[in-house]
């Protein structure tokens, strides 16, 4: 008798589950932005109000929608994501101490304030004719740039909000906002090194709320089980580009669960061959299980000597400033790491270390017929010119040795029919399109919300 295709292990236990009364309030009204209006001018009011109230307050804050998008994106692209601080404080009230990244700054210059507050959620670079700064604005910008001095910028520094003096400073904020606010919200703060600044939210996530988000009991969750959560939430702009998982699993321990026989489950021919769901072979292992070392590497990756966990600290980034150089995390990238026949999930990191999650629910094993097909069909695209040239050059082969069939050009009179560095260009160029397109790369990663992110 055959046996039977195993069930999905992905179930939270119940006594890890919260009501949903308990999913509306304290941290998770922020995390799930429950509140009215933008995510973007809700965590930017979180410390406007407070370093330049004259802004913060201003009731035309956010009003123009193309102003709030490019907001956003500033912050995203201003703001390294890394500088996400978490640390497992234990104790008769346990709970997780998150210092969250709201925005980084040179604080030698009010340029980057401005382009924020003023061109974009202000909607000054929107309008039709330039207005000036208002008075009150002005003070603000100038007050809080003395404010941001310090006598040894070598020496880390900070400016401190409690959260009752936070939320006072809120005109016209919401009760539900103002008790959540009250319940998870510790401070806000100005960390300082070098000519950098980057305001941090800190908040605190109850023991519950943690083993909600990542289905594990108390007694076994790691920073890196909450991690990877949290920076997801952060990097879409605190869920603007993108749901933030609400609930995931260590993978390490999807992968102590499969059962030793998923591998006869696999969607493979006998050579590993399997077929996308747009007709494209791929390579999968029948077994793999690199959990551990990625869990390992991980770790290595962000853990403190103050046992807080961050990809990078105020230090790392005041260094990057000073030399004009980009932050660099350092996630372990280019890692197989599980294969999954149960759930039907293959994960692996990508080149930046971000946990990529192949969904192969529609992937079928290889058969003759597809490999027939294959055969029959030209296939050529930016990706595939780009793996030939490269193939070609620790062999010594020049790109300008490529060379294209006419029947390749036919129909494309304004591309190369010889290879050169500038003409592979041009070929990228046109291919690149096709490729996304064909490809369909959005449509097939799995949910966090259904699979591990860690």
């Amino acid at each position: 008798m055959a046996e039977l295709r195993p069930t999905t292990n992905l179930v939270v236990p119940e006594s890890l589950q919260l009501d949903k009364k308990a999913i509306q309030r304290n941290f998770f009204y922020i995390y799930r932005a429950l509140y009215s209006g933008p995510e973007v001018l809700f965590m930017t009011k979180l410390w406007a109000c407070s370093l330049l109230p004259s802004i913060g307050n201003d009731k035309r804050l956010g009003s123009v929608r193309g102003g709030t998008r490019k907001a956003s994106k500033f912050i995203m692209d201003s703001t390294p994501a890394g500088y996400l601080s978490i640390k497992k404080v234990m104790g008769a009230d346990p709970y997780f101490s998150v210092s969250v990244p709201l925005f980084a700054f040179n604080k030698n210059s009010q340029a980057g304030l401005s382009s924020l507050l003023e061109s974009n959620l202000l909607g000054y670079a929107f309008a039709k004719s330039q207005p000036e700064s208002e008075p009150g604005h002005k003070q603000d910008m100038n007050d809080l740039q003395q404010r941001l001095k310090t006598d040894n910028a070598q020496v880390a520094s900070d400016i401190t909000f409690m959260p009752d003096k936070v939320i006072a400073n809120i005109n016209g904020l919401d009760p539900r906002a103002k008790a959540a606010l009250q319940s998870c919200l510790q401070a806000v703060q100005v960390r300082m090194k070098g000519g950098l600044a980057v305001v941090f939210g800190i908040f605190k996530i109850t023991k519950e709320e943690a083993q909600q988000l990542t289905s594990t009991h108390w007694i076994e969750l790691r920073d890196i089980d909450l991690y990877p959560m949290l920076l997801q939430w952060v990097t879409t702009g605190f869920g603007a580009e993108g749901l933030a998982p609400f609930v995931a699993f260590p993978i390490s321990k999807i992968a102590a669960t499969l059962p030793k026989s998923h591998s006869q489950f696999a969607r493979i021919n006998k050579d590993g061959i399997s077929i996308s769901p747009n007709g494209r072979p791929q390579y999968l292992p029948r077994e793999l299980n690199q959990t551990l070392l990625y869990e390992d590497r991980y770790s290595q990756a962000g853990t403190r000597a103050d046992g807080s966990y961050a990809l990078v600290d105020i230090n790392e980034g005041a260094s990057a400033m000073e030399a004009g150089t980009d932050v660099k995390q350092k996630l372990p990238p280019n890692i197989p790491v599980l294969i999954d026949w149960v759930n039907n999930k293959y994960s692996y990191t990508n080149t930046s270390g971000f946990l990529e999650v192949e969904d192969l629910t529609r992937y079928r094993a290889a058969d003759v017929s597809h490999i027939r097909a294959l055969l029959q069909e030209r296939i050529l695209d930016d990706k595939r010119v780009i793996q030939m040239a490269a193939l070609g050059r620790p062999a010594n082969v020049h790109p300008a040795s490529f060379k294209v069939l006419a029947s390749d050009v036919e129909g494309h009179e304004n591309l190369p029919t010889q290879g050169t560095e500038d003409d592979l260009d041009k070929w990228f160029g046109h291919w690149a399109a096709k490729f996304e397109e064909a490809e369909g790369h959005a449509g097939n990663k799995a949910s966090p919300v259904h699979y591990s992110i860690t």
